[in-house]
């Protein structure tokens, strides 16, 4: 990958290639501040949300459903990859996902990165 990246580089292909990657992953990629803002949404990520500008609140379903584990913002707390967690989407429905989180900052501004796979039958 380090030499792929360093030949896209040397194109002047950097953010192009880097805003392919994540437009065209097969999964929903959301970025978060820590206010819970969305700043960074994918086009996966926008249509399994049912938004272009979701809030980390948006995404709790209000009741449980066992023996799923219901998102939260206590699950994001540490990084992961967890499997069969309820999610809502904007609009008030619901869906069965993977869900990948990982914790970084970029120009000073600490990010929560949801990388969501929609496994609802």
């Amino acid at each position: 990958l380090f030499a792929c990246a360093r030949w896209h580089m040397k194109k002047g292909l950097k953010s192009e290639f880097y805003k392919a990657m994540t437009n065209e992953a097969m999964f929903g990629i959301a970025a978060f501040d820590a206010a819970g803002e969305c700043v960074y949404l994918n086009y996966i990520g926008a249509a399994l949300l049912d938004s272009q500008t979701p809030k980390l609140r948006d995404l709790i379903p209000p009741v449980d459903r066992p023996p799923l584990i219901r998102f939260s913002l206590e699950l994001l707390r540490h990084e992961g990859l967890y499997h069969d967690i309820l999610m809502k989407n904007v609009r008030g429905g619901t869906f069965i996902a993977n869900l990948g989180v990982r914790h970084f900052t970029v120009k000073d501004v600490p990010l929560t990165v949801l990388m969501i796979q929609d496994v609802s039958l």
